[in-house]
Parts: structure tokens; sequence; C-alpha cells
């Protein structure tokens, strides 16, 4: 069985960890980047020629979402307005794709886990505002080579053009 960051970090195994937004006494949160997430549909779906698709658009949709037991980015966008799509879950990426690339649903991934998407489906950037906040989970007390290496990973996002940055 696999354990989170937020597990590891809090039973000391490791220094750091990268995480979803978290609030915690054990540790402290420092928001890195964000990530937008979208909705994936497929050339057959009747919102694949939208520029941007309203969430409200989503509840008559078979709903594709990933089984991730953590905190579920979708599952909080989909509480704060209030819908509740007919949904059916997956545990990862791959799969959901291939669900909506067969046309059996669509899904809203974020964008850093797209790194190809097949043919037949299509990325469309949702009208409310909706991402998932990247960052670490640190001990409160950072050792001298945690501090050094949070350094290098800010230095090295605020070069990587293709990452929101948290300032």
């Amino acid at each position: 069985m696999r354990s989170s960051p937020k597990k590891i970090t809090a039973n000391k195994a490791a220094n750091i960890g990268s995480v979803n937004r978290t609030h915690s006494n054990q540790f402290h949160f420092a928001p890195l980047i964000r990530d937008q997430l979208v909705c994936i549909v497929s050339t057959e779906n009747s919102l694949f020629a939208k520029n941007e698709v309203d969430l409200n658009e989503i509840i008559t949709e078979p709903f594709i979402m990933s089984s991730y037991k953590g905190t579920n980015d979708v599952l909080t966008i989909f509480e704060d307005h209030g819908i509740k799509p007919k949904r059916f879950e997956l545990f990862n990426e791959e799969g959901i794709l291939s669900m909506v690339d067969h046309n059996l649903g669509i899904t809203i991934l974020p964008k850093l886990v797209l790194n190809h998407l097949p043919q037949n489906v299509r990325a469309i950037p949702i009208k409310q505002e909706s991402y998932r906040t990247i960052g670490l989970c640190k001990k409160q007390q950072k050792s001298p080579a945690t501090k050094k290496f949070v350094e290098v990973l800010i230095d090295w996002l605020s070069i990587n053009e293709n990452l929101t940055k948290l300032e």
C-alpha cells in the first residue's frame, strides 16, 4: 500500500513532500504553482466545439473521475459549485483518457498530467476558475539539506515558463 507524502512527512520518514493544497498542524504547506484543471472531451461529444465549458454543462454528461483518495480537487470544485454529475471512477489518467477517447464520458484533469492526449480528444478550459495548488509540505524545523532543496526548487520554478508560479 502506498503512503501519501503527508503521511511520510508526518511519520518523519522524509523532511519534505510534494502535495496538493492542504492544512495541517503537523507541517507547513508552502504553495508553489497553480495547475489549471481542464475539461477533456472526445470529438463526438457536444462540448467539443466550445471555447470553454461551464461546470453546469457537465451535470448531464457521464463523468469519469480519478479515484485518488487524497485531496480530490475535482470533487472540491464540484462541491464549491453545488454540482453532482453522474460519475464513475478509475484510478489512473490513462484509463480515463481512453474512456473519453471512446466517447464513454468526459473528465476534468490537471494540465500537468496531460502529456499526450489521444487524437480524438480535446482539452477545453473551464469557465469557472478551476485549478489545483501544488506545494511542499515541510516539517516545521527544516534541515540544511531541506532548506537548500527548497531554494533550488524555487529557482528552477522561476525559469520554467510552462508553470504558473505563485508569488
